[in-house]
């Protein structure tokens, strides 16, 4: 998000726990998915978006889980698909290594 001109907050904690991401917008890379449970560890996060990135997807820790390039096929996740944590991880990989 910092690239294209956004923010990013230090949380006062560490995020470390499971979480449901709700789907927003229909994109390649989630398919058909309206939901995920995810694994999020972090202690940064995406405070603003700028106007070249749409969120995706949201949580109840934040409303840009995903987020994508407005006119690229470049996708953003604060979340770790590649955890065995995350349920649909591999779909996720797979999605962006075979259809993006």
């Amino acid at each position: 998000a910092t690239t294209f001109g956004g923010s990013l907050i230090r949380l006062d904690k560490r995020i470390d726990q499971f979480v449901n991401v709700r789907v927003n917008l229909e994109n390649s890379l989630t398919q058909d998915r309206r939901s995920l449970d995810v694994c999020c560890r972090r202690r940064l996060q995406i405070n603003h978006l700028p106007d070249k990135l749409i969120p995706l997807s949201s949580s109840k820790l934040s409303a840009y889980e995903i987020v994508k390039h407005r006119h690229k096929d470049m996708f953003g996740l604060q979340f770790h698909p590649e955890s065995i944590m995350t349920k649909d991880g591999k779909k996720l990989l797979s999605n962006f290594l075979n259809t993006i």
